[in-house]
């Protein structure tokens, strides 16, 4: 398990909105998928909305990927964030 402590230094983010509605504490739980977009669109067909998302490294190169968090306040208050790699060769 990892843990990733995230504190806002700029605003706007959503872990400044998350604190002033929430207070400190577990912001999000992330989970890997093999289809981000299946996932997204079944997610928002449901209603939750996508919050923030953004890709790291090198696109098409293993070790890079992609990230989305899905806003769960109606089931609970935690966002999930959900983590795609692009395959390796």
């Amino acid at each position: 398990m990892a843990y990733e402590w995230c504190i806002p230094v700029k605003r706007p983010i959503v872990y400044a909105d998350h604190i002033k509605l929430h207070g400190e504490g577990i912001h999000h739980l992330a989970f890997s998928v093999n289809d981000m977009d299946k996932v997204l669109n079944d997610y928002e067909s449901l209603g939750y909305k996508n919050s923030m998302g953004g890709t790291w490294g090198e696109k098409g190169k293993p070790g890079s990927g992609r990230y989305e968090y899905i806003e769960l306040e109606k089931a609970g208050g935690v966002t999930m964030e959900l983590l795609w790699n692009y395959p390796s060769p």
